[in-house]
Order: C-alpha cells, then structure tokens, then sequence
C-alpha cells in the first residue's frame, strides 16, 4: 500500500477535475457528498507514507482473531481505527477517544464491555503501541488493546461473529 496514488485508483483525482470545472461544481446538486469524498481522500493521502504500518499492524490484529474465528469483528475495529486518527487531528486523547467509541460502537455492547470476562487470551499492546508511535495516538495503546479483546471476548460469549453487531456501521 505504500505509494498509494488516489489518482491512479479512481481514474482522476477528485481535486483536479473540480478545478478544472470550477463554478459548475458550485451548482451541482451532489456537491456535499462531492465535498465529502474530497475531505476523505485528502485524508488517506495524508496518510500514504504511513499506511504499511497500518496495514502490518492490521494483519497481526487478525491473525490473532483468526484463531478464534472472529476476523470480521477485527477487521471492523481495525477499519474504525482510522476514524480515532481523524478525531485525534482536531480534539486531544481524552476527548477524542471516548467519543470515537460512542461513534462506532453500538450503545449495547458498551455497556455489557464493562461487565465482560476476559475470555479472549490474546494481548494486543505491542501491535498498538506500534500503531500508535506512527500515528500520533501515544497513551491509547492499552486501552485500544483492552477495547479489542474486550469485544472479541464478549462476542465468543454470547456466540456472534457478526460485527454488526457491535459497530454502528459495519
């Protein structure tokens, strides 16, 4: 993934052609979801030099979650990750973490994590103090660990692999 070229993968770049067609753009019915779009890549393309780390990182999460058959739920969280990036650019830590919990994480399942037995034997610290190092979250590395093995733990317990379950958006 590294060298990522937004252009090259959707054929044009968004920035361009809404440069070359200026004030059409302005009038076009679809410009918030175009604005939208624009915002998000110019965000992934903040991130190009970094995404190998990202995608290593992601690997290691899911080959821990394989071995108990919950790589979708893994995936889901590892996806909802880049949304904690995005939040740490405008709000510090301890804002910005909570609420991308209450963001992508149902209501429902919050409130049985507290109340969840470990039942997950696997530790994730290492890859997310990796994660964290390249991507600005330093101080989120336990408690990202300790959010992931909770919801894997909690899905082992009532037998739901399905991460919709569990995240808003899946």
């Amino acid at each position: 993934m590294p060298g990522l070229d937004i252009c090259e993968l959707t054929g044009t770049c968004v920035e361009c052609a809404r440069k070359s067609l200026g004030d059409a753009c302005a009038r076009c019915p679809e410009k918030a979801r175009c604005d939208s779009a624009l915002e998000g890549l110019r965000f992934v393309k903040s991130l190009e030099p970094r995404l190998d780390v990202f995608v290593d990182v992601s690997r290691r999460v899911v080959s821990k979650a394989e071995k108990y058959g919950r790589v979708d739920v893994a995936v889901a969280f590892m996806k909802s990750l880049m949304g904690l990036v995005k939040a740490l650019r405008e709000a510090p830590p301890n804002v910005a973490f909570p609420a991308w919990v209450a963001a992508v994480l149902r209501r429902d399942a919050v409130a049985k994590l507290a109340r969840t037995p470990y039942v997950f034997a696997g530790d994730f610290y290492e890859e997310f103090r990796w994660f964290c190092a390249e991507f600005g979250c330093r101080g989120l590395e336990a408690p990202l660990s300790n959010l992931l093995a909770s919801i894997l733990s909690l899905s082992l317990i009532e037998g739901v692999a399905d991460p919709s379950r569990y995240f808003n958006y899946v």
